[in-house]
């Protein structure tokens, strides 16, 4: 539980971008030489980078801050999680005002 937590204390302190960028990576190598291909991923940390992006959205949500960093910063999946969450947000709007209230 404690790891979840600290990954969520990058995103209430406002660097979230930094714990959710390397959160995922793709990567697809080639050797032209041997006549092989292949491709890898990797996880770093807790959360996935969609529950990054929702990290993020949440807090949006509650602080009203300017996001636009994220979009000059942010990797292209944590990106488009940070939008993808932001919509189901403001679409479930009724059902998380209680939450928005209490801040």
């Amino acid at each position: 539980m404690e790891e979840f937590a600290t990954d969520l204390a990058v995103v209430f302190f406002g660097f979230g971008v930094f714990g959710g960028n390397p959160s995922f990576q793709f990567n697809q190598t080639r050797d032209d030489g041997q006549g092989t291909q292949g491709w890898s991923i990797d996880r770093i940390g807790y959360l996935t980078q969609n529950e990054w992006g929702l990290a993020l959205a949440i807090r949006a949500a509650l602080t009203e801050d300017d996001m636009a960093p994220l979009a000059d910063h942010g990797s292209i999946g944590l990106l488009t999680h940070f939008k993808n969450n932001m919509k189901y947000l403001r679409k479930n709007r009724k059902e998380i005002s209680h939450l928005l209230k209490q801040h």
